[in-house]
Formats: C-alpha cells, structure tokens, sequence
C-alpha cells in the first residue's frame, strides 16, 4: 500500500475509535441514573482484591475484622466484631466469604451524599443463611432488605457466611440516626448497664492486668471500681500489660458466662486513650470466702494460705477453709486464659499445702467462677520477725513502767495468731528494745504464749529464733528439739520459766486431718464454786451471773459470786464492776502460797481466760460481807470481799494483827498499795474491809483503801465536850467515829488525846 494511503488508513481507525469512544461516553451519559432512578453498587466478598489480609481458613487471625470500612461505588459498609471476631476466610465448602457472628456484631451501609439506600440484596456463601439480621429502619423478608434510608445498620443476631451485598440507591437523602452512647464514669458504672447498651466510659488510671494468651482476643482492665473485658476489639493489639490508661472508651456492653465484656461499636476507634508504664498492680486480698464475689469479676486478687491440687498440668482446685475454686491456667491458644504459668507449675506434686495465688477472678457462668493465675506459689513459712518489726507493732524501751509494747494479740499474714498469756502477775509479755539493740518477744518468766492455726489448718512445725540462749519453753503438745517444735495440732501453748527473748517465729501449717490435736471443749460450769472443783488444766466456760470484781493485784482479779470467789487472768477488769456473761479459760492452783506450809492451808484457784471470753460489765458498789474471823480464814473465803468488826490492830511496819473480842487474829497487809503514804493504822477499828489470802505462813486481809479501815474510839475521852458534835479526823484526813489517842483534827483544830 502506498505511504499516503498508509496514513490515510490510520487516521480513519483513529478517527473511528475516537468515535466509539464518544459513543461509548455518550451511551454511559444516557445509562446515568436521573433523579429518582436507581444504581447499584456490589461489595463482592469472594473477590481475591477486597482486603489485602485474606484467612486461609477460619482459624487464620489474618482474617480477622474488628472494626473495618469497605467502598464499592461510593458507599460503604463498616463492619464490627461481636462475640468473635467478623473475618474474611477462605472455606472449604463455601469458598471464599465473609463471616460474621451474632450478639453486637453490626454491619452499616452508609449511600453517598445526596443519595440513599433503597435495596440491599444479600447472597449467602454455598448453602449458608443470613441470619437474624435487624435493621435499623426499613424491612428484611428474605434476603432482601427494603427500605428508604442514607444508610442502614444491621444488628447481628447470628452466624453469617456472606458472598456478597448488592445495593440499590437512589436520589432522596434520608438521615441514619447516629448511635446514642451512654456516659459512664467508671467500670463499676458501665458494669451496671444493661446488655446491648452502647456507651462511652472513662477510664481513670486504669490497670491492664492481663492479656489472652493468644494475644488479640481479650485484654483485662481495672480501675478503683471494678474489672471488665475488653474482648476482640480494634483496641485489643494496642494495649499492654503493666500500663495504666486514662481516657475514653467507645463499646457496647456484653454479658457472657457472667463476665462483663466491652464490644467493639461503630466509634470503637475513636476511642482516646493514653497509656503509661507501671511497676505493681493494685490487688485485692482477703481470703477465698471474701473475694469470691461478683462484684470482684474481673478484678486481679491475692489468697494466701490456701491449698491446691492440680487435676492436668494446668488446671487444679484451690481450697481454704469450706470454700474452693477451679484454678485454669489454660492453653497457650486460649482465648480467655492468661496461660502465665508453664506446664510445670505444679512439679511433681498433686497438691501445695500453702498456695499464695494472685489470679484474675471470672465467671464461667452464672453462678460458677474460676481464678485465671498471673503466679502462684506454694509457701512454706509464715513468720512472726519482731527483730526487724516490718509490721511496725508498738515497742517498750524500758522493761518497767512501759506498757506501750505490751503484747496481747499479734497475727501473720497468713492469720496465724501468737495470743500473750500473763501468768506473772507483775510483768507482761513486751516487744521490748534495749538500747543499741534489736527488738525483740521478751516473754517473761512463768509467763506463755499460744500460736493458733487459721481455721482448717494445723501448726506442724514452729521454728524459733531466740535473740540468746535456748529455746527451753515448755509446749502444752508435740515435742521440742533444736530451737523447733514439731508436732499437729490447731495450737500450742509455750510456758517458761525464766525471763527469755525471741528474735523470730517461723511456723508451717497443714491441712486439719484426723491427727490433729485440737483444743480441748470447754466444760461449761454454772457458778465460781464449780469452776473451783474442777481439776487443774480443764477448759471451762464460766457463767457469770452478777460475778463482782473485788480488787485488782498486779493482774490478778479477785472475783467472786454468790457461790464463792477466785482469781482471773489473762482480762482487763475494773474493781467495782458486775459481771453478766461468760469467761473461757483453763483452770489452775497456785501452789506459791504454799510457801512454808505443808500440807497446804489453803489454796488459790486461777482462770487464765482466753479471748473467747464475753460479758458486759456494770457499776456496782464494792460492800464487804460482815463476818468474823474466824469465817475470814477459811478456804471458802479465799478471794472474797468481807468486813471483820470491832478489832484492835497490833503490830510495826507493815505487818499488821487483827485481833477480835474473842483472841481470835489474822494479819493485815497493803499487798494491794491502795493505802496512801504514811498512813497510819488506828489501834482499834470499828471495821476493816477487805480481800481475804493466805500468803506464805497465814490468812491475811488486805485493805481496799484509806476508807476501807474505820477507826474506833470507844474508851477514849475527848479533852473538850465542846467538840463532842463536830467532825474528827486523823492527819491523813481519815473521818474517825470519834477522836483517838495521839493528835486529831476537830471542828478544824488540832486536838491532843492522852
């Protein structure tokens, strides 16, 4: 062909494709929807470009949408995660398709501006269906949504498997009503809320405690309020452990198996958070019994003393006391386990005595939990360390005149309680540090204490420290060897008898079983006489029915009722008051008395109480019972409150004789210090009231005070009748029946009797 025609040829297939591209234009120009006409648009999910990350199978997390936005044509579809993540999966049976699942899932269809949605035509993946689907306007029959919206949200209610959505649109905008979210000021507020509610929580230094061990599905938050889940969110992957965050969360409230779950919403990712690094986690602890609450779901909590037997290489059942919880410490993969602890975490053993556990508490339904364990450990020791004091218990820094480390009750951690018991009447067990050294338990001589397991548990093994010399206290069971008692029982009690000092108590416990020595049941006697009869080392429960307390000496209260009287310790008591109620205690006899008699004379009949102990006490008046003395110096008086009239008072110094009409004598002494200084005893009294002992070789009443010994005058003349009316006194103030030999005050001047 010639060139010119060559070119001529050219230009005409030029002109002639310019041409059908004009057509082409023009055709598409009249195919354009007018006003009111309809155009569609196709999300196709079986297309290989939809995403860039396809599943190769439903397991693949590569799939997975938590909160993700699809175009086609102008319109989107935002879709959300429910009770798992949506996801984009390759299936063997259905191909290529998208999955959502039911219970908050939502898929929003969303026309350009200026146009609205008129149709959306769903087309199920193999022989799948759409289920449950609820618009927020318009109709579903089918798979056919119908309606007149500028979008539409579909609530999820089941499993889908869609291939694709067809949308029809037309010209006419109508508005999609924005989602309402509920302001919540905390997690305990958005706890409260009901399923299904959308809202926008604060978080104020909130902790996240932990995350699943497949590292997308849940995250565990708490603040000051209460825990929750924060479960396949687009949130999840940007969180850590160990951080604290503070902002705002966009969620729906879910409800699952118990636990409170924060759902991924359509403004989960304008969710505002700032996340800060911490070193501890706040925990709650307390025992089993306490936390297992519902209101600590989702809390991170700490049990100590427990015991646990692992059922697998990560599941067991925790127990302490009657209470017990499942322990799961889950499968690498899992979806709600924390799987913190390796397949090893229980050894070789089947069960850990003394579990401290700190765990994350959930719910696997409604009325069962399970604690997903963050560590656990099995601890041997719980310990009483006084030379290092990390409790910062009160301390003497003087033996004497110090009571501000006089020791009651103390207690472990793990609720092993050391109980101090006063047997010494003059000096109390002290925490006690000497100058220039550590404190230390300075149990004094004849004194005690008891260590008493937690409830269920036996002491096996107490190991003490002494801060010098021995540990040769006398242990009411088990045995003693090399500074360590072994034994099994729910509590022991160490006497000594000299005055000895302890740095440190380390104390192992057991579960209670059928060897376990437990306290013997107190037997219940119904007056002061009985509990007298008893024999030495019995437990009893004293009723007390209108019991007085006498006089206090040094820590030993003379009590008595109606029946008879004797001495408690181990209490804190007022003279001068009644008792109603009931006091537990050992009985003994105090065989010191018995100093230079044998046989003995008399006896003095001791309750050490414990603090089981329980009564109310009332004023009353302290009134002697009139007697002789020869009813005072019986054993039947021992303890009680009497007054003995009409005696001449013998004797120097402090060892006084009472002597009645009769000859009959017994001695007087101020054991009790209640006298003042220098007072100077009457040679005749009216009366004398006072607590009857016997003490080394004889009955002796000791004065309750000044008032306590009434003088008498009978015989002695006055010098000047003219004061026979007037008030008489002694120098030390005490009002006398009528004036004495020696110098007395009268009417306010000083009288001489010869």
């Amino acid at each position: 062909m010639h060139l010119q025609n060559v070119h001529t040829f050219l230009f005409i297939i030029v002109i002639m494709k310019r041409l059908s591209t004009l057509l082409l234009v023009l055709t598409a120009l009249f195919c354009l929807p007018q006003n009111g006409q309809a155009q569609e648009a196709v999300f196709d999910f079986t297309s290989p470009t939809i995403r860039e990350n396809i599943g190769e199978k439903l397991a693949d997390v590569k799939g997975n949408i938590y909160n993700e936005t699809f175009t086609a044509d102008g319109v989107t579809l935002q879709v959300t995660s429910g009770s798992a993540p949506s996801k984009i999966y390759v299936d063997n049976n259905r191909g290529q398709n998208l999955v959502t699942y039911k219970e908050y899932t939502t898929l929003t269809f969303r026309a350009p501006a200026g146009q609205f949605i008129t149709k959306i035509e769903f087309t199920a993946a193999g022989n799948s269906n759409i289920n449950s689907l609820t618009p927020s306007s318009g109709t579903v029959k089918g798979m056919v949504w119908e309606g007149s919206a500028e979008g539409v949200r579909f609530s999820q209610g089941g499993t889908s498997n869609l291939a694709n959505a067809k949308v029809t649109l037309a010209q006419k905008p109508v508005a999609l009503d924005a989602l309402t979210y509920q302001e919540c000021d905390n997690i305990a507020a958005f706890n409260a809320l009901a399923n299904g509610t959308y809202a926008k929580v604060k978080l104020t230094d909130a902790e996240v405690i932990g995350l699943s061990a497949d590292g997308f599905s849940t995250v565990f938050v708490q603040d000051a309020t209460g825990g929750t889940w924060l479960q396949y969110t687009s949130l999840n992957a940007q969180l850590k452990e160990q951080t604290k965050l503070n902002g705002y969360i966009y969620c729906v409230r879910r409800t699952a198996s118990g636990n409170s779950q924060m759902k991924e919403a359509e403004d989960t990712p304008n969710s505002e958070l700032q996340a800060a690094d911490i070193d501890n986690y706040t925990v709650l602890e307390g025992t089993l019994a306490e936390l297992n609450k519902a209101e600590n779901h989702g809390r991170l909590v700490k049990i100590t003393g427990a015991s646990f037997v692992a059922t697998s290489a990560t599941a067991g059942t925790l127990k302490q006391g009657d209470a017990e919880i499942k322990v799961n410490n889950g499968a690498v993969t899992a979806n709600q386990q924390l799987h913190k602890i390796d397949a090893t975490w229980v050894k070789d053993e089947t069960k850990m005595e003394n579990v401290t556990i700190v765990a994350i508490l959930v719910a696997t339904s409604a009325t069962k939990t399970q604690l997903l364990p963050l560590s656990m450990e099995e601890v041997k020791t719980y310990t009483f360390d006084f030379k290092n004091n990390p409790e910062n218990w009160p301390v003497s820094t003087a033996l004497f005149d110090d009571p501000v480390g006089e020791v009651k009750t103390l207690t472990a951690a793990n609720g092993v309680v050391l109980t101090s018991i006063q047997n010494n009447e003059w000096n109390a067990n002290l925490l006690y540090q000497a100058e220039g050294a550590d404190p230390v338990l300075r149990v004094a001589k004849e004194n005690a204490f008891k260590l008493a397991a937690p409830e269920g548990k036996a002491l096996v093994s107490v190991a003490v420290t002494m801060a010098s010399g021995t540990f040769d206290f006398t242990a009411s069971n088990g045995t003693i060897a090399d500074n360590v008692w072994t034994g099994n029982a729910t509590e022991v009690v160490f006497t000594t008898t000299a005055n000895r000092s302890i740095s440190q108590i380390d104390v192992v416990l057991a579960d209670e079983n059928a060897e376990t020595v437990k306290p013997a049941a107190a037997v219940e006697v119904a007056n002061i006489a009985a509990f007298n009869a008893v024999a030495d080392g019995t437990v009893v429960k004293l009723t007390l029915t209108n019991a007085r307390v006498n006089a206090n000496n040094g820590g030993s209260y003379y009590v008595e009722d109606a029946s008879g009287a004797t001495v408690f310790k181990g209490l804190s008591l007022t003279p001068g008051t009644q008792l109603n109620g009931y006091v537990v205690g050992t009985k003994s006899t105090d065989s010191s008395i018995d100093f230079m008699n044998t046989p003995a004379v008399a006896v003095e009949y001791q309750l050490t109480a414990t603090d089981a102990s329980t009564f109310e006490a009332t004023e009353t008046a302290l009134v002697g019972t009139a007697t002789t003395i020869d009813e005072a110096c019986q054993q039947a008086s021992y303890g009680r409150l009497v007054k003995i009239e009409n005696v001449t008072i013998t004797g120097s110094g402090q060892n006084k004789t009472l002597t009645d009409a009769g000859g009959k004598t017994m001695k007087a002494r101020d054991y009790m210090g209640t006298l003042s200084e220098g007072y100077a005893w009457p040679e005749k009294a009216a009366s004398v009231t006072g607590v009857v002992v016997y003490y080394m070789t004889g009955w002796f009443i000791m004065p309750l005070g000044d008032a306590a010994i009434v003088a008498d005058a009978t015989g002695v003349r006055a010098v000047n009748a003219a004061f026979d009316d007037e008030e008489v006194y002694n120098l030390q103030g005490v009002k006398l029946q009528a004036q004495q030999k020696g110098l007395n005050i009268v009417g306010g001047k000083k009288i001489v009797v010869k």
